[in-house]
């Protein structure tokens, strides 16, 4: 389902002495100024819209600022942030369960693109980091013919 952004509102205008954060299908800043003019209210949470979108957070940020919202990250630098985010996963959990808990997090970088089904490929073949950079090198490349 999706949010009823007038229960929000609702919300908003019976409890001037709270702040009110609004919840639900924020997944990018046209979401978020949605949701701010929608509801009045006074801050967006953003949760499943951040999974694989991590950039998600500047793009809001320089919205609310008034200032031009980033173009989508390159492929480069796409590549940078998910390498990043497997080395933090690695040191927190170890190869073991990042082998086996890192596929979801790859699949939503590249959520509704065609790296998807060549990434789907290869994730049944992670047993560790190896696998993990050389998925990751396939879908790029994938993303990068598209």
């Amino acid at each position: 389902g999706h949010a009823d952004l007038n229960v929000i509102r609702n919300l908003v205008d019976s409890v001037s002495e709270l702040k009110v954060i609004g919840n639900g299908d924020v997944c990018d800043w046209v979401s978020a100024r949605r949701m701010f003019a929608d509801t009045g209210c006074d801050a967006v949470m953003v949760a499943r819209g951040c999974l694989g979108n991590p950039w998600v957070f500047s793009e809001i940020a320089a919205d609310l600022r008034g200032e031009s919202v980033p173009n989508a990250p390159s492929l480069e630098e796409k590549a940078k942030i998910l390498r990043r985010h497997v080395d933090l996963y690695v040191d927190t959990f170890g190869e073991d369960t990042t082998s086996r808990q890192i596929r979801k997090h790859l699949l939503w970088y590249f959520r509704n693109t065609p790296a998807e089904k060549v990434l789907r490929a290869r994730l049944s073949q992670i047993e560790g980091r190896v696998d993990i950079d050389d998925a990751i090198s396939a879908a790029l490349e994938e993303q990068a013919k598209a």
